[in-house]
């Protein structure tokens, strides 16, 4: 049983009047993770990840359509846990890769 937080800071730019298109980076700020084993609950802080993401907007009746697409790939690592008064530390690193895909309504100013 796996349970993952992640809070990232983005940094994009946009380009395109009438199409518009978005490329950005994204760096994890913060990231948690808890697996349990044989019932024993292993947690860690100490995480690093980052991403790549895009977006394109269409113009849509005095707004946009936005399509996009992210991809993030994020590390945990030493998990630890109390078992009997001692510090147990899992040599494991857990590695995730996800995407996905992104649809949006946006207002022109």
């Amino acid at each position: 049983d796996y349970k993952f937080k992640n809070h990232s800071l983005n940094l994009a730019y946009t380009i395109g009047n009438g199409l518009s298109y978005t490329l950005g980076a994204g760096r994890l700020v913060y990231g948690r993770g808890e697996q349990s084993k044989l019932g024993t609950s292993f947690v860690t802080e100490n995480s690093t990840g980052e991403a790549l993401f895009m977006n394109f907007g269409i113009p849509f009746i005095g707004a946009e359509l936005l399509l996009g697409y992210r991809q993030n790939i994020i590390e945990y690592k030493n998990f630890q846990s109390q078992i009997s008064g001692q510090t147990v530390m899992l040599e494991d690193t857990v590695k995730l890769l996800s995407s996905q895909f992104n649809a949006g309504f946006g207002f022109l100013f």
